[in-house]
């Protein structure tokens, strides 16, 4: 990717102090309100809202002149088509809630067709006969009334977060050329837009220059590692089909990148018939690579690992205490061993486990992966490890938020199969960073864990990680932690 004739050189105060940071090549830490969380409280709020609406409707008709169990029924029937209609409508996008006019059809769309569900189920309990209450009438009433409410004070909170930057979601553009200018002027010339370009980022052009009146801040490699610092929720890399191969290059790199990755290309035409081809501004663009959760899908998985996890600390409290002094009694030595692991998007954090090993021959520099008959096992680790109750002080990582109950094991930094570093032996490695790391997962529970001799050995569990990724569902983890408990027990690999 050329750069373009005409790149004036800027000053670092050329820059808006609103949008970086004082330290070079650095994007700003501003304090965002997630979309992801934004969203999925709306959900919950509306969820309530409704419920609220129902027992509303119920009392204004009055309980005794009801027929309780078909009443609630239409009730929780009518809600369910409301949401559903809600998300099929696209209300919760930041977008639509920035509009009123679109708020309101969305909301009095979703009342029409709850309203058509209750009064459905109470002509069906009645026997074939019209329901003497107005009941769906009045339901209809609270339910239009508390979403118009809800949505109303959403959409307030959406104009004056989005007016302080506080909502946007940051994009990246790799690559300077006419195509990339192409968009970023789109994008700038867009209303109602939530898009904040951030960056350019291109291997053959120097930092702090500018190319569409936005700052080019590094490499390729430097987008990767800001992605690190700063949330990135949309990466387009902007290239010519006669550059295919830097093209391919470049997207491989982005392969661990925890964003939405498009191709805007100069392919023409906009109806093309694929679900791969999408628009940003009405810049046509090639879906190269989705994140792995929608913002939805992050906020169940979220409640699941915290709930679930404190669930398990109480539950597990008296075996955590016991395991414990267990521990204490082997010898010398912490009872929590910590150690550095790689975990989502790239980032360490320290990893908690019962200590299983000697304390003086434990870990020091380069990672030394557990084998069978291993000496530095402790008696009472070696059955905490056949057992797999060492990981158990994992469940503070989940709390914590720095794991999850199910994902990719997380490995440390230096750790090897064979002479070899894993990121070496597995072109995609960094891949499985996507998603946070758990304390178990697909592969484990398909017998690969344990110790990593060969690259074959190595590119199975990899496998295994990125079927889990792209296959992920709130069932699947289900699945996964069921299979784990009849597994484990009696697994081979675990030593």
């Amino acid at each position: 990717m050329s750069a373009q004739a005409g790149l004036a050189p800027s000053v670092r105060k050329a820059i808006p102090a609103s949008a970086w940071s004082p330290a070079p090549g650095k994007l700003r830490r501003a304090k965002r309100v997630p979309v992801t969380v934004f969203t999925g409280a709306g959900r919950v709020v509306d969820a309530l809202a409704l419920l609220v609406a129902g027992l509303a409707a119920c009392a204004v008709i009055g309980i005794v002149r009801l027929h309780y169990g078909a009443h609630l029924l239409s009730v929780f029937v009518g809600d369910w088509m409301v949401l559903t209609s809600l998300s099929y409508t696209g209300a919760y996008r930041i977008s639509r809630l920035r509009r009123p006019a679109a708020q309101l059809f969305c909301v009095l769309l979703a009342v029409m067709i709850g309203m058509a569900a209750v009064d459905l189920c109470l002509f069906l309990e009645n026997n074939m006969l019209l329901p003497k209450e107005p009941f769906p009438e009045i339901w209809a009433g609270c339910t239009a009334l508390v979403l118009l409410l809800s949505h109303g004070l959403g959409a307030l909170l959406v104009v004056r977060w989005s007016a302080s930057g506080r909502m946007r979601r940051n994009v990246a553009v790799v690559g300077i050329s006419d195509l990339s200018r192409s968009l970023i002027e789109g994008i700038r010339a867009a209303q109602n837009t939530d898009l904040h370009v951030v960056g350019v980022y291109d291997d053959n052009v120097p930092a702090n220059t500018m190319h569409a009146g936005v700052p080019v801040l590094g490499r390729v490699a430097d987008l990767l590692d800001h992605g690190r610092e700063e949330t990135l929720d949309t990466i387009v890399v902007a290239g010519s089909m006669q550059e295919s191969t830097h093209v391919q290059s470049v997207c491989s790199q982005l392969s661990s990148a925890i964003a939405d990755v498009y191709l805007m290309t100069d392919v023409s035409g906009r109806n093309l018939g694929s679900p791969i081809f999408a628009g940003i501004c009405d810049r046509v663009v090639v879906m190269i690579r989705r994140r792995p959760l929608d913002d939805w899908q992050v906020i169940q998985k979220m409640l699941f690992d915290r709930v679930g996890s404190l669930a398990a600390i109480v539950l597990l409290a008296p075996v955590l205490l016991t395991i414990a002094l267990l521990v204490r009694l082997s010898g010398p030595g912490p009872i929590v061993f910590r150690q550095e692991r790689v975990g989502f998007n790239n980032r360490t954090f320290i990893c908690f486990k019962f200590r299983s090993m000697h304390h003086h021959r434990s870990d020091s520099g380069e990672i030394a992966q557990a084998t069978r008959h291993d000496p530095r096992v402790t008696w009472i680790g070696r059955w905490l490890r056949k057992l797999s109750l060492d990981e158990l002080p994992q469940l503070f990582n989940v709390l914590r938020g720095d794991m999850s109950l199910v994902g990719p094991r997380p490995h440390a930094p230096a750790t090897k199969a064979g002479d070899h570093y894993f990121q070496d032996v597995v072109t995609d490695y960094a891949v499985r960073h996507r998603v946070k790391p758990g304390i178990t997962g697909w592969a484990q529970v398909n017998g690969w864990r344990g110790e990593t001799r060969t690259a074959q050995q190595l590119q199975a569990r990899i496998d295994h990680d990125f079927h889990y990724i792209e296959n992920w569902s709130m069932l699947f983890d289900v699945r996964i932690l069921i299979l784990t408990v009849m597994r484990e027990l009696r697994s081979k690999t675990a030593y």
